[in-house]
C-alpha cells in the first residue's frame, strides 16, 4: 500500500465512523441564529475547498518538501495518532 493511499482510508475510516457516532451524541439544548455561525462555516467550506484540490504538478510551487518513502510513513503514523486522539477525546466527553 502506498502512503498516500493509506492516508486517504485513515481520513475515509475516520468520517465514517465520525459521522456514525453523531447518532449516538446528544442533540444540542441551544443553536446559535445562522447569521452567527455563517462566518465560521464560510471559513470551513474554503478550506475544505483548498484542502481538496489535488496538489500533483506543483510539486515546485505549493509544496513545503517532498517526503520521502519513510517520512511518508512517518506521517502516515501521525495521522493515525491524531485520529486516534480525536477518538479518544470524544469517548472521554461522552455524549456531550
Amino acid at each position: 500500500m502506498h502512503p498516500a493511499s493509506a492516508i486517504a482510508l485513515l481520513w475515509l475510516l475516520w468520517v465514517v465512523s465520525w459521522a456514525a457516532a453523531a447518532f449516538w451524541a446528544d442533540r444540542a439544548e441551544k443553536r446559535a441564529g445562522f447569521g452567527v455561525e455563517l462566518p465560521s462555516r464560510a471559513v470551513m467550506v474554503l478550506g475544505t475547498i483548498l484542502l481538496l484540490i489535488p496538489a500533483h504538478g506543483y510539486a515546485g510551487r505549493l509544496r513545503l518538501w517532498l517526503p520521502n518513502l519513510a517520512e511518508a510513513w512517518i506521517c502516515v503514523a501521525l495521522i493515525a495518532a491524531g485520529l486516534a486522539f480525536a477518538w479518544w477525546a470524544r469517548l472521554h466527553l461522552g455524549r456531550l
